[in-house]
């Protein structure tokens, strides 16, 4: 993914979530952004390109990533932003998600896409935010 890419998600996330610290991570470790929440809740955030069905065996894939320890903290929490091409693969991966996912109550997915002006357009939100 482009740097764009990553600068439109990282933009989003500051916007979403004013009111916490949202830390860009490095991109080969792994993880792609931090949101510190109150408290001790820290939300490893992943983003990923997928427009096919497999992307919800790449998402079980990820799911062990609470409960583990990055860059010295205890994450307890994960967000999942899947970036599709267009409106309309974003509308179907969306609705694949939801028929066939069951996701854990700390594990949350966004699905959307960029649009002309390289923003990041969330089309779905499947289970949990922070906050």
């Amino acid at each position: 993914m482009s740097k764009w890419t990553y600068d439109a998600i990282y933009e989003w996330l500051l916007a979403r979530y004013p009111d916490f610290k949202v830390f860009r991570s490095a991109r080969d470790s792994g993880l792609d952004f931090l949101i510190f929440e109150r408290g001790q809740v820290i939300t490893a955030v992943k983003v990923m390109a997928n427009n096919s069905e497999s992307v919800i065996n790449h998402i079980i894939s990820l799911y062990s990533i609470p409960g583990s320890t990055f860059e010295g903290y205890y994450l307890t929490h994960l967000m999942i932003i899947n970036i599709t091409l267009d409106l309309s693969t974003a509308e179907y991966i969306s609705k694949q998600i939801m028929l066939k996912m069951g996701l854990p109550a700390n594990v949350s997915i966004t699905n959307g896409y960029l649009d002309g002006e390289n923003k990041f357009i969330p089309l779905s939100d499947i289970i949990r935010r922070p906050g």
